[in-house]
């Protein structure tokens, strides 16, 4: 959603209170870390309160899980912390996850303190069953409300805001994708350049769960931005990385475009071609289902939702920043063109959750103290595969919701319309785009 971008329907917003800042840490150390939050111990299965939904109601729920004698969220995956059982009964895979959606907003252009929330509220969400956790676009550090230059013309204070930007800001390490990264990497400190997704990487693996975390990746060399997702595996593996391919509007200020592959190592060969890339776009599968996900408004671009369905996008990730209420209709078109779940995480982003002397400059007929308190709404949602609300919407506080997945639903779902199947016409279709002048 472009900064600029209003919402007519929105009602109105108390004025901005700049002394009330929103600060939720279980921690001020890294250190403090593993006293406050213990590790879970994930051979024993938790109990878990039950979560209504438009689909299943709480009696149904009920029912449900008094039919089975291993209650949901089911972990086939070994414990991290249990010794294996050789007369262990092995389990066939679940096709019931439980996933969970985090509406909160970072501290924002802190990539340290935004370290320590993201901790909490990923152990909330995992301590209450979640398989799969999903943060908000731009989450490390910062979606950049209000960020902004003339054009023609910078100012000292744009590009003081920008280099804190940049600083606060998460590197990647080329090459992770895929590999076990954190086998081979020494401990990172804070000022160090990979401090950051080591700790996310490390954060998978001690709570054993699929992580989902909207970042602005700096590059490795100079200071140029993207807005990214990266989803790491349950031991710590970067399972995927995917660039916004076309930022909004006036996030082309700060942000590039993605590519349709990344690189993955700056060396060259004998004949100078470099060492490889990764898929930008990918459908990762998992012990969970296969697992893409798209940025915000990219899930405007049809052509753009067709490659994941056409690579059999199972759980469709939707990390954003538009809080509008059109939004929701948006991820429900999704989810029934692609016959798939869609988890949709935003922040519920005000005014404190940013230092007290931003934004650097909105223009001289806008004025800091004219913006409302409340910058995103949020509206956090789960949607199923027929287009039916799971949970969510969540307004106006941060939270976060959880839902069940059952994923022996889309081949049913498909009886009436497969996008990439029996209802694609692809053939045809490409044919004729291919004839289209001026594409």
């Amino acid at each position: 959603m472009p900064p600029d971008a209003t919402d007519s329907d929105a009602p109105p917003q108390p004025q901005p209170n700049r002394s009330n800042r929103r600060v939720h840490l279980l921690a001020s150390t890294p250190a403090e870390w593993d006293s406050l939050i213990p590790t879970p111990d994930l051979s024993q299965t938790p109990s878990l309160p039950f979560q209504p939904s438009s689909s299943r109601t709480r009696q149904e729920q009920r029912e449900w899980y008094a039919q089975h004698p291993v209650p949901l969220p089911h972990d086939p995956r070994p414990s991290l912390h249990a010794r294996p059982n050789p007369s262990a009964r092995a389990l066939p895979p679940p096709t019931m996850v439980r996933v969970a959606a985090i509406q909160a907003a970072p501290v924002a252009y802190d990539l340290h303190k935004s370290m320590h929330k993201l901790r909490s509220l990923v152990f909330a969400a995992r301590d209450n069953g979640a398989e799969l956790v999903v943060l908000p676009e731009a989450f490390l550090s910062a979606y950049p409300r209000h960020l902004d230059f003339k054009i023609g013309s910078r100012t000292a204070e744009n590009r003081e805001w920008y280099g804190k930007y940049v600083k606060s800001s998460v590197k990647v390490p080329l090459g992770a994708e895929g590999r076990d990264w954190l086998s081979t990497s020494t401990e990172q400190r804070p000022e160090q350049d990979f401090w950051a997704f080591q700790q996310l990487a490390q954060i998978a693996k001690k709570y054993a769960i699929f992580l989902s975390v909207g970042v602005v990746e700096a590059s490795n060399v100079g200071s140029t931005l993207w807005c990214t997702n990266l989803l790491f595996g349950p031991n710590g593996v970067l399972l995927s990385k995917h660039r916004k391919l076309q930022p909004t509007a006036a996030e082309r200020i700060v942000w590039s475009q993605g590519e349709g592959t990344n690189p993955i190592g700056l060396k060259r060969d004998a004949e100078g071609a470099g060492a490889g890339s990764s898929d930008n776009m990918p459908v990762v599968q998992t012990s969970i289902g296969k697992v893409g996900a798209l940025i915000c408004w990219e899930n405007y671009m049809p052509l753009a939702r067709y490659l994941l369905y056409k690579k059999g996008v199972e759980i469709y990730l939707a990390p954003t920043a538009d809080g509008r209420t059109t939004w929701l209709p948006t991820m429900q078109h999704v989810a029934m063109e692609g016959r798939c779940f869609v988890i949709t995480a935003n922040q519920y982003q005000a005014a404190g959750d940013f230092p007290p002397d931003y934004p650097p400059s909105v223009g001289d007929e806008v004025k800091a103290e004219k913006l409302p308190e409340v910058w995103s709404r949020g509206g956090s949602a789960i949607v199923g595969p027929l287009g039916d609300v799971l949970a969510g919407p969540l307004w106006d506080k941060e939270g976060i919701i959880y839902a069940d997945l059952d994923l022996g639903l889309i081949d049913g779902a498909k009886l009436d319309f497969d996008p990439v199947g029996h209802y694609s016409r692809e053939t045809l279709l490409m044919e004729l785009l291919g004839q289209v002048g001026g594409s």
